[in-house]
């Protein structure tokens, strides 16, 4: 369990059983006698990638989700699936595209990803992408990040 002391930007916690990020928060001290110190925090669903603003009292506690980071790479597009190999286990497995949402354009044949496995589940990929002349691409924001090294 985590307290709204320890957060910090990136930290994953449980929120009403769904898994969010930190994206940011603060602290906003009580101005009566009395009142508790709230903190407000800005979520982002690792899953869905919305944002959820959320008010707590400070020393709320919250579970962490079962979050595990993974390399794979992409395989490749059926046209309704996205392939991918874990690079750790070889094993294969696939992801709609819908699943993908935007990120899906993004994928190149042989990339190497990081994948966000929610309870066993491969649920995201990737953070930072290759398009065309290699330059690597934040996909939350579709904005340049910086030149691929070559």
């Amino acid at each position: 369990m985590v307290s709204t002391a320890d957060f910090k930007r990136g930290l994953r916690i449980l929120v009403d059983g769904e898994p969010y990020t930190v994206e940011d928060y603060s602290t906003q001290s009580a101005s009566a006698r009395g009142s508790a110190t709230l903190v407000k925090v800005r979520l982002r669903h690792i899953v869905t990638r919305g944002i959820l603003d959320r008010t707590c009292k400070a020393g709320d506690r919250f579970e962490e989700p079962d979050v595990a980071l993974r390399q794979v790479q992409f395989l490749y597009d059926d046209g309704e699936h996205c392939h991918f190999m874990d690079q750790q286990s070889y094993e294969q497995f696939a992801l709609a595209r819908t699943d993908l949402g935007d990120e899906a354009p993004w994928l190149t044949e042989g990339l190497q990803v990081t994948a966000v496995v929610f309870n066993g589940k491969t649920i995201k990929v990737p953070l930072f992408v290759e398009s065309g002349e290699r330059i690597l691409v934040d996909t939350r924001t579709w904005e340049f990040a910086k030149r691929a090294p070559k």
